[in-house]
């Protein structure tokens, strides 16, 4: 789900526990957080746990 809201989306922001953590223009957050995807973006600001090969479960 991600991945099409990075092809659609000019801008993005992810909520942790109740408080936005990064909003802006998806390019700026991308490139500010060192992140490669949006949906690396939002593993690295939840903190979801890195493990080889591992997805969080909703992704599918």
């Amino acid at each position: 789900m991600l991945e099409i809201a990075e092809r659609l989306a000019t801008h993005a922001g992810v909520i942790v526990a109740g408080k936005m953590r990064a909003s802006g223009p998806l390019e700026s957050l991308l490139s500010e957080h060192q992140a490669p995807s949006l949906e690396a973006l939002f593993e690295k600001l939840v903190g979801a746990p890195r493990a080889a090969g591992v997805r969080l479960s909703f992704y599918g």
